[in-house]
C-alpha cells in the first residue's frame, strides 16, 4: 500500500515520479537503481548490473538476457547472442 493520505495526494505523487532512461543502440534502457539497468526486446529481458568485488579491484558490468522461446533450438540460438 502507498503512503499518500488521499487520492489527490496519491495522484500528485505519481505524476511527479519519473524514471531515468538512456537510448543505446536503438534500445531504451531504464534505470532500476544505481548501477542497475533493464530493457526489454519482445519477450526477452536484458539486464546490466555494475559490480565491484573489493576496494582495490576494478568495477565491471555483468549482463544477462532471459526470456522464453517456443523451442530448444530458438532458446539455444538466443542464448548465444552477446551483441
Amino acid at each position: 500500500m502507498g503512503k499518500a493520505k488521499n487520492l489527490p495526494a496519491a495522484l500528485a505523487e505519481v505524476t511527479q515520479f519519473s524514471h531515468t532512461s538512456r537510448d543505446i543502440g536503438g534500445i531504451t534502457w531504464w534505470q532500476e537503481s544505481e548501477g542497475r539497468w533493464v530493457s526489454w526486446i519482445g519477450g526477452s529481458t536484458l539486464r546490466a548490473m555494475r559490480f565491484k568485488d573489493s576496494s582495490d579491484s576494478p568495477e565491471y558490468w555483468n549482463f544477462e538476457i532471459s526470456g522464453h522461446a517456443p523451442s530448444f533450438e530458438e532458446a539455444a540460438l538466443l542464448a548465444t547472442l552477446r551483441n
